[in-house]
This record gives structure tokens, C-alpha cells and sequence, in this order.
């Protein structure tokens, strides 16, 4: 099935018409199905609402890569505020920087991480909850947001290493989603998986579950490094996401003759990747597709590269490759003028 995201005002619209068309569809690995998830999204929704924050507002979401953390995105997206993912790795001093830059007047924390949570956010307006209260009863969606409202709050920080907060409309965000759907083709049948916390893999994580693509939860402090390529295998993953720092490490630490040969496509972003990533990958992943996206936080992916199992290994780094649907891209020189083919400069890149 066909499905254009570009067509729905907001995350929430996007959410309730997969829950609409396949309410028993499995929406995580572990069997939840997505009008369960509905149920899980609608308790963090209620909660929210019950703290009457301030309509411009943003929600904070402090949480490893596990349902109750899907549940949570999901149910502030069902809300008039913004979302910005807060990595619970990051030095304290960084998360309370951004948590006040992305303007949060309420923290949803894991149990897990609810003391850093509380220490990251110490003025007064800032509520912690859990994700783990009781399940609504009601699977309803609230999708009244607009496709203008500011939907999510990434960080960049640059040369500079500070901070700072990039703002995200709703009908950017599933523009970037629709990309990674021409480009993934999710499919209900198979198993998407990011190795990463959901905030960083969050354009192909929405992406592939609002086209109806199960999600598997992979908790990396959980398995460890070791037993990522046997948890791949049990799972049964088709589809999975990493940095490509990641993959080397899997491809330099799995045990002789492990591989994951279930896995038909690896996207990778976030660093620079070269032709060794790609013998890595085929050392582990061997029927895998790679795609080798290039993105930002302000532009979100820009342009890729497909590698399929038949061809050659590129020496060197991997070229950009073409311009995603939803993109324009040029290379200028420091005054903005275009160069030709052949010239090294700067990536510019256009919606």
C-alpha cells in the first residue's frame, strides 16, 4: 500500500489514520497493537492536559529507546505543545541547556531516568511524570493541530558545541517522514528497528509506524553490543537504522560467523560513511541495501546513496548521491554561487 504522509495536517492525523486502518495491527514487536499504543499515546495526552501549561509551551521527553517512550511522543503530539527529545546520555549541564532553550515547562521522564530528569530541570514550571500510568480507555486521537504549528525542537550545536534549538512544523516534519517512505518502502509485513534513542532515528521511526511498519525496541544498555546481531535475528528485523560508528563497532565485535542475513535494508546518517563502512556492513548485514543518507537538524535529510548487495565496494567516502523528493541540492562556493559538476564547496540545500 501507497501511503502519502503529506497528506495529514499533523503527527496526531497521521497516527489516528493508521490506527483507523489496521487497529490490530502490530504497531511494536513485543505484539502491542496500534490502537494499544493509541491507549498508552491518550494517558500521556490526558496528563498533559491536566497541567494546563502554557499554550506555547514545549513538553520535554527523557527516555531510552522503549515503548512507554513511543507512547509518550506520540501522546504530546495529541497536544497543542512542541516535543523535544531529550537523550538521557547527555551531560546534565547539556540537557539543562536544552531543556530550557526548547522552552519546556513539563519533563516526561522513564521511570529509569526520572532522578537525572528532576536534576536537568530544576525551575519551578517544569513537572516530571512517569510513562507509566494507567492506559486510557478510550483509542481517540486528538488531531486539531495545524500543519503550521510547531510540532518538534532538534538541537545543533555546531562548531560551538552549545545548544541550540531548531523549531519544526508539523507539515515539515511529515515532509521529511514522506521522503524516507519513497525511499524505504515500509512494509507491515516486516521489522523496523533503531539502534539509537527514538529521538535520534525519529524521521525514519515515524515515518515507517505512520505507514503501518512494526517497530522493534532495542535496548542497547539492555543487550549490550554482543547481543545486538542474535537479538536482530530472534526479532526477526528486516529494517534498521544506526550511525555508522555503530555498525563498525557490531562489524568489529560480533563473533565469527554471526550475521543478521534478515535484514534487507540498513540506513545510516550522522557521519561520514566510506566504502569500508560498506564491506562492514556486508560482513554482517549481507543481503542488506544501504542508504546512505545525508542530513541536518535544520534541513533534516537531504540527499542519499543506495547501495545494494551487487555492487561493487566504492572506495573512499561515499558520494551524496540524489536529492530527496521533498529537496533541492547544490554545491556553491562562499558566495552562494552554484559550481559545476567536479568542484568541491559547500552543500546547499533547498525544500
Amino acid at each position: 500500500m501507497t501511503v502519502d504522509l503529506t497528506r495529514y495536517s499533523s503527527h496526531a492525523a497521521a497516527f489516528a489514520a493508521m490506527v483507523e486502518r489496521a487497529p490490530h495491527g502490530r504497531a511494536v514487536s513485543d505484539g502491542t497493537t496500534f490502537a494499544e499504543l493509541a491507549r498508552c499515546a491518550r494517558t500521556t495526552a490526558d496528563a498533559l492536559a491536566d497541567l494546563q501549561l502554557d499554550t506555547n509551551a514545549a513538553v520535554a521527553l527523557v527516555t531510552h529507546n522503549c515503548k512507554n517512550g513511543l507512547a509518550a511522543a506520540l501522546g504530546v503530539f495529541q497536544t497543542q505543545h512542541a516535543l523535544a527529545f531529550i537523550d538521557p546520555k547527555n551531560p546534565i549541564e547539556r540537557m539543562v541547556t536544552m531543556i530550557r532553550a526548547a522552552g519546556a515547562q513539563a519533563v516526561i521522564a522513564h521511570p529509569r531516568h526520572w532522578a537525572t530528569a528532576k536534576a536537568a530541570a530544576p525551575h519551578a514550571r517544569v513537572q516530571c511524570l512517569t510513562t507509566s500510568a494507567r492506559l486510557a480507555d478510550e483509542t481517540q486521537v486528538d488531531t486539531a493541530k495545524a500543519a503550521n504549528d510547531a510540532a518538534l525542537i532538534m538541537f545543533t550545536s555546531g562548531s560551538t558545541q552549545v545548544p541550540r534549538p531548531c523549531v519544526q512544523t508539523e507539515a515539515e516534519s511529515l515532509s521529511r517522514y514522506q521522503d524516507y517512505v519513497s525511499m524505504l518502502r515500509p512494509d507491515a509485513n516486516g521489522l523496523h528497528c533503531v539502534v539509537h534513542p527514538i529521538g535520534n532515528s525519529r524521521n525514519q521511526l515515524f515515518a515507517t509506524l505512520f505507514a503501518g511498519m512494526p517497530y522493534a525496541l532495542l535496548d542497547i544498555d539492555s543487550v549490550g553490543v554482543h547481543g545486538v546481531m542474535p537479538w536482530f535475528n530472534k526479532q526477526g528485523v528486516t529494517c534498521a537504522r544506526m550511525v555508522p560508528s555503530m555498525l563498525r563497532t557490531l562489524a568489529a565485535t560480533a563473533d565469527a560467523g554471526i550475521t543478521a542475513p534478515g535484514l534487507d535494508s540498513l540506513s545510516m546518517t550522522g557521519e561520514s560513511i566510506y566504502g569500508a563502512d560498506v564491506a562492514a556492513m556486508r560482513s554482517v548485514f549481507p543481503e542488506a541495501t544501504l542508504h546512505a543518507v545525508y542530513a541536518c537538524s535544520e534541513a533534516g535529510p537531504t540527499c542519499a546513496t543506495v547501495v545494494t548487495p551487487e555492487m561493487q565496494v566504492p572506495s573512499g567516502s561515499l558520494p551524496l548521491g540524489q536529492a530527496l523528493p521533498s529537496k533541492t541540492v547544490s554545491i556553491v562556493d562562499s558566495d552562494g554561487v552554484e559550481l559545476p559538476t567536479g568542484q568541491v564547496g559547500r552543500l546547499c540545500s533547498g525544500s
